[in-house]
């Protein structure tokens, strides 16, 4: 059985380790980057420099910029590039991909124009060339640096459309300290992962900006109200916002190893989005760039989300004055008007049935504001 991984960095060559290692079915895993230096070195040293130096890799490993080389006769392929590239990637392979491969889907984000999930945008590009219910994505909380260090253990989802295909996936994949466990809420597997990476930033701010740890349990007790509202309008299960593709994704990420969080650090203490993304080193911060779709949806749904709109303004907005403090005092006014409020029997039924429907309008919550603060 032939592997690839489309994206040798650091969360790409983490899987390409793992699938080397977890199921002797896997007998070739090709990793596919762009970056010459480092497949030669993957090729030539068994190592990637730009990761993991001091990690010899297995030698099932080998590497390619050549896209129709590493998906010719793959098996099983896994998507690891940026999110906004993923459709990019997805139409060049059209012609080379088996239409019985599986495609596992790793980027967390939405997809800026059209805030559609990275299995959309897969299954669109690939229609007809490939069985839609062999596309799937697998997320939660683990950072890659925990896949390769062979004392510690990651549990992850896996969304799909169908169980039998699931569950021959996930018997390839699963160990003991590599634990799958397979989900048919594909809508919610995957909003979960690409939420969490705005309330990151937002967590990031709050850390950046002075906060005790304290703020970390305020912060996901009011994040996961938004992601639960946004992730049951697209038609999630409401148990999944509280699984580990959601809220243990969440919480894991409001910390020092994400890179969104250490986005919004950075931002908090310099206060320009150029100068933030220098110093985590990368303009590859999935939260930043979904953040652009996802204020679109709550715009035109006229939701009630006063993380994301606090968010949009002090990043997106130019002629924004507000300092990242201003930014965490004005969310926390806003969503006072939400901690204050008890909802009625009714109002908890309406929203449980009818999600896309009945949820609070910002228009509402905002006249409440204007009465207390303004």
């Amino acid at each position: 059985m032939k592997a690839t991984v489309l994206g040798a960095g650091s969360y790409g060559t983490a899987i390409a380790h793992h699938l080397a290692q977890c199921d002797e079915q896997i007998e070739v895993v090709v990793l596919y980057d762009i970056n010459q230096n480092i497949i030669s070195h993957i090729n030539i040293e068994e190592k990637n420099i730009g990761f993991y130096p001091d990690l010899k890799l297995s030698n099932k490993i080998s590497a390619t910029n050549q896209l129709d080389n590493a998906i010719d006769n793959a098996d099983i392929v896994f998507f690891s590039t940026p999110a906004q590239k993923v459709r990019d990637v997805a139409r060049k392979m059209r012609r080379s991909v088996r239409k019985d491969a599986y495609l596992i889907n790793l980027s967390k984000g939405l997809e800026m124009g059209s805030m559609k999930r990275m299995s959309q945008v897969i299954k669109e590009e690939l229609k007809g060339s490939v069985l839609e219910d062999r596309v799937m994505t697998l997320s939660g909380p683990c950072f890659a640096g925990d896949i390769i260090d062979p004392v510690r253990s990651v549990t992850l989802s896996l969304g799909g459309t169908s169980r039998p295909e699931m569950h021959k996936i996930r018997s390839l994949l699963h160990t003991d300290s590599f634990r799958v466990f397979n989900c048919k809420d594909l809508v919610g597997v995957e909003f979960g992962g690409a939420l969490k990476n705005v309330y990151a930033i937002m967590a990031g701010m709050m850390k950046g900006s002075g906060e005790g740890e304290s703020f970390r349990g305020e912060f996901i007790s009011r994040a996961l109200v938004e992601i639960d509202t946004i992730m049951r309008y697209h038609g999630a299960d409401r148990d999944t916002s509280r699984s580990v593709a959601a809220l243990g994704d969440l919480i894991i990420s409001s910390d020092e190893p994400s890179r969104n969080f250490r986005f919004g650090s950075a931002y908090a203490q310099c206060e320009d989005v150029e100068c933030a993304f220098e110093k985590v080193g990368t303009t590859t911060v999935e939260g930043y760039h979904t953040l652009k779709a996802l204020h679109r949806f709550v715009d035109d749904a006229n939701m009630f989300a006063p993380m994301v709109r606090e968010l949009y303004d002090i990043l997106y907005n130019p002629d924004s004055d507000k300092s990242a403090r201003d930014c965490i005092r004005d969310f926390r006014r806003a969503d006072s008007v939400r901690a204050d409020e008890n909802l009625r029997t009714y109002s908890k039924v309406l929203g449980s049935l009818f999600p896309r429907f009945w949820y609070r309008r910002h228009d509402m919550g905002y006249e409440r504001i204007k009465k207390e603060f303004l």
